[in-house]
């Protein structure tokens, strides 16, 4: 099972439901680079790690972050490495 809902839904619910399930992976939306080569070789955490050193830096923490979060959907909420890395990021922005 990928995603699911129970009872009626309102259009605007159900157009964002599918919306999420038929969006490109994340890798997809990156220019070449390290992130985007981590993730096409499937190494999540490789990817967290150079998003997190790049979190630290002023100029690159808005887009690091960006790209964290949806990285965390993509794998889903309850996954260890969505988890662990929220939290890394949380203690390094706040």
């Amino acid at each position: 099972m990928v995603a699911e809902f129970v009872g009626a839904r309102g259009r605007a619910a159900v157009d964002d439901f599918l919306d999420e399930l038929t969006r490109p992976p994340v890798a997809d939306s990156l220019e070449q680079g390290e992130v985007a080569d981590a993730l096409r070789a499937g190494d999540y955490e490789r990817a967290f790690e150079i998003l997190l050193a790049r979190a630290g830096d002023p100029g690159e923490r808005d887009e690091a972050r960006r790209v964290m979060v949806e990285l965390f959907s993509e794998l889903g909420q309850g996954h260890p490495l969505a988890t662990s890395y929220r939290k890394r990021l949380a203690t390094l922005l706040y």
